[in-house]
């Protein structure tokens, strides 16, 4: 553990090379002033003899034109740039006598095994021989091929051996250890290489300052002493081409040595600019303005500065669906809420908090809404996930039986169960029903039945015919004959729809309906002829595990659960609401949808429906950050909020566009628009605030961008212990890898973030980007903002542009050298590290 020394400035000692003084003196003006200043001219690549090491042991190696630009006489060489020289020539130096002893040793390892095969063959049968025979030549070939990769050298590579080096004061010891990606312990040669993954003394160089006193155990000995030095170097194909030190930067630019400003820029002055939570008090209603007595302080950000537009948007009629369609950080989740507090505060009986509904796409979400909402005076509404209420509504209409989340399918086949085909022809399939009931209803002409099903119109089928069977069994003066045939078509119609797998998998199995609905939406091509019978052969699947069901509750034994798609869920809850089953799905008063556009077609007219009759529902979202996606051929369009909503057939709807920011900074909202390109369809956002600029780190190691990475965090921490900090990476592995990292680097208050279990406290959360979408931090790295991670398709473009837009404050983007195509240079401060 590491003791720093408050009241001390890093230890820095002069004298001989192994003392070297780490000063440089540049001219009048500072180091890390921004202009550009000679420390070397005329440094040529040649070969030198190092005259000594920073651990005070002489080399006496010639290291070769790779070892860097020679330091030669001239006084003009920084000392510290000439040291670092110095060492470099050693490694590589030691590196190029390592290897070949290591290819000997080698060697003796496998001849002997060679030999022991030899002497098994000489006493083997002859059937015996052809595996022993195959055992040496396998052999063989295995240690020419090792002796190729041992060429450069036994595990470190000569072009990039080390990125850091640590000078430790142990007492009456000096010992210099070399950070990089592989261990080599060679004390003859005097090579101390260690990986910085696995060596326990490769913490001190991630956690530890100069001049910091260290209490460490490595190995089984107990060391106790000072970090005298630290360097952060760069070295490409064996050129020195950066040395860093906490005060001082020098880089190579040809053969030219110069000093530069410390890299990177710090993270700073943005404590506490990102909402949270726990800083909500209670408010009793709602109004316009900054002097409005509903505001709250911490809501004021949206609220104080609400237009009158985005008020109109809250205070629409309630039997209204309303989308709000806003940009990252517009202020849509909280003007959806003021919309479901101001209706519950205008008509509190009619929407009662237990009659409304918030649904989220995360748990993450869900509890941030959970302790938001009560600050609205809104207490007792529930919030889920859209998927838990999704399948617990799909399971209240399989009693009996367990019903789980499945994966199965084809793409094709899921996407066209939740699209608007799928609607169109239950539809359709519903109106020949009511065509035939109708007919029925003329021929009998009993006006007593006309009547009640006219004053049923809108009401689930089920409900319609069920209100006929009573008329028409009150009925008086009806021919006989007609009664009967009015009768038997109701129950005909009842016994076809009376459970919504049926109607699903009868209108999913009728091929040419779904042809003349897939047709309708766009389907074309070989598609259009292919898709339809596997459509069918899932409707049929459908069937016969709802089949089975029926006959294991006949049979009163316990079934396996019953594994449904979240397209198949969306469609049978559908089904039941609007047809069959309504008695078993509570009808609400209101429902706000957030994060909305993730919805399928079938789940939007499903949210509508679930809000009763007439609907009321708030619908907001962004369609700039989708996170649905399927690749390939099967790529789902954006089509815009009015194409989606009129495909869902939601008729009855009010379209809002948030387009100010309360969030992103102007650098911010300048390279989200850049990253979205041609797929923003509402580019035309504003930023209140200028804002930081943005820093695009770019590092050659992993290691090094951690070590950076973990001093600013641990110095932001110790400055603003109440900031908010997301480091975001494209995938959960990363995440946890780069945790992992940043442990090492003794950063306080970092959490590993898994499965959206965010607390929204002060802190440092390390999170993939799928696991971020609708929450705000104060500052935001985007760990891994390479090519390898974000290319040029969609889905990339997409989650970049969620992993940019979560900060308030300060981004910066860190990145190998080989950065994404999708950040413009231009909208960045770039810095080679």
């Amino acid at each position: 553990m590491t003791k720093a020394s408050a009241d001390r400035a890093p230890h820095r000692s002069t004298g001989d090379t192994s003392k070297t003084d780490e000063r440089l003196s540049v001219g009048a003006a500072p180091v890390g002033s921004p202009d550009v200043r000679d420390v070397a001219t005329a440094a040529r690549p040649a070969a030198h003899t190092a005259s000594g090491t920073a651990s005070g042991t002489a080399a006496g190696t010639s290291a070769g034109p790779s070892a860097g630009p020679s330091a030669g006489p001239s006084a003009g060489i920084a000392e510290n740039v000439r040291v670092e020289l110095e060492v470099l020539a050693r490694v590589i130096s030691a590196l190029a006598d390592a290897a070949p002893q290591e290819a000997q040793t080698l060697a003796a390892e496998y001849n002997a095994q060679l030999i022991s095969l030899r002497d098994q063959i000489k006493e083997a049968r002859g059937e015996d021989l052809p595996p022993l025979i195959e055992d040496m030549e396998r052999l063989q070939g295995l240690l020419n091929r090792r002796l190729a990769n041992r060429s450069a050298g036994p595990g470190v590579d000569p072009a990039n051996p080390y990125f850091g080096r640590l000078v430790l004061d142990e007492g009456t010891r000096v010992r210099e250890i070399l950070i990089g990606r592989a261990t080599l312990i060679d004390v003859r040669r005097g090579l101390r290489i260690v990986d910085w993954r696995h060596a326990p003394v490769s913490r001190l160089y991630f956690s530890a300052a100069e001049g910091d006193e260290f209490d460490e155990v490595f190995g089984d000995r107990e060391t106790h002493g000072t970090v005298r030095l630290k360097r952060s170097l760069t070295i490409r194909r064996g050129l020195l081409h950066r040395v860093a030190s906490e005060s001082d930067v020098f880089e190579r630019q040809g053969d030219v040595w110069r000093a530069r400003p410390r890299p990177g820029g710090e993270l700073k002055g943005g404590q506490g600019a990102a909402l949270r939570p726990d800083t909500l008090a209670p408010v009793s209603g709602l109004g316009v303005g900054a002097d409005s007595p509903s505001e709250d302080r911490r809501l004021s950000e949206v609220t104080g500065l609400m237009s009158p537009e985005q008020f109109r948007v809250i205070a629409r009629p309630d039997d209204q669906v309303v989308t709000i369609q806003g940009g990252a950080g517009s202020g849509k989740t909280t003007v959806g809420l003021h919309r479901l507090a101001y209706l519950s505060f205008q008509n509190p009986k009619r929407f009662a908090p237990d009659k409304l509904l918030v649904l989220v796409s995360s748990r993450a979400l869900q509890r941030y809404i959970e302790l938001v909402l009560p600050a609205l005076g809104v207490v007792g509404t529930r919030i889920e996930v859209f998927e838990d209420w999704l399948f617990h509504q799909a399971s209240r209409l399989v009693p009996g039986r367990k019903v789980e989340r499945s994966q199965h399918g084809y793409a094709d086949v899921e996407m066209a169960k939740s699209s608007a085909a799928a609607l169109i022809a239950l539809r359709e399939y519903t109106g020949e029903l009511v065509a035939r009931l109708e007919s029925a209803l003329a021929s009998a002409a009993v006006r007593s039945c006309d009547e009640a099903w006219a004053a049923s119109a809108g009401q689930p089928l089920v409900q319609r015919l069920e209100d006929l069977t009573e008329t028409l069994a009150g009925a008086r003066g009806v021919a006989p004959s007609a009664s009967q045939v009015l009768g038997r078509t109701i129950k005909a119609v009842v016994a076809e729809i009376d459970k919504p797998y049926r109607v699903l998998g009868h209108v999913l199995g009728d091929s040419t309906r779904m042809r003349r609905a897939l047709a309708t939406t766009g389907v074309a091509g070989t598609k259009l002829e292919t898709l339809p019978g596997r459509l069918a052969a899932d409707g049929s699947r459908l069937l016969r595990e709802f089949a089975a069901r029926d006959e294991a509750q006949g049979g009163a034994y316990e079934m396996e659960p019953l594994a449904l798609s979240s397209a198949d869920a969306a469609l049978l809850v559908w089904v039941g609401r609007a047809l069959s089953a309504s008695e078993k799905l509570q009808a609400l008063a209101h429902i706000f949808a957030d994060e909305a556009q993730d919805l399928t077609a079938v789940e939007l007219a499903l949210v509508v429906s679930a809000s009763g009759s007439p609907p009321s529902v708030t619908f907001a979202g962004d369609r700039a950050q989708r996170q649905r996606f399927v690749s390939g051929d099967d790529a789902v369009p954006d089509e815009g909020w009015e194409k989606t909503l009129s495909a869902a057939g939601i008729g009855v709807r009010s379209i809002a566009a948030l387009k100010i920011s309360y969030r992103a900074t102007a650098p911010v909202a300048r390279l989200a628009t850049s990253i979205l390109g041609d797929l923003d369809r509402y580019h035309d956002r504003e930023s209140l605030r200028e804002g930081v600029p943005i820093s695009h780190l770019i590092f050659d190691e992993f290691g090094e961008a951690v070590a950076h990475l973990g001093q600013a965090l641990r110095l932001l921490m110790q400055a603003e212990p109440h900031a908010t900090v997301a480091v975001i990476t494209r995938h959960p592995a990363d995440a946890e890898r780069l945790y992992a990292a940043l442990v090492r680097c003794e950063v306080a208050r970092m959490r590993y973030i898994s499965d959206e279990e965010f607390s929204f406290k002060p802190g440092i959360d390390v999170v993939d980007v799928a696991q971020v979408r609708g929450l705000e931090f104060d500052y935001v790295i985007v760990a891994d903002a390479d090519a390898s991670r974000y290319d040029t398709e969609a889905e990339s473009r997409h989650l970049l542009h969620i992993a940019v837009t979560r900060a308030i404050h300060q981004l910066w983007l860190v990145s190998g050298p080989a950065p994404t195509p999708l950040i413009d240079p231009a909208l960045v401060q770039v810095e080679r590290l």
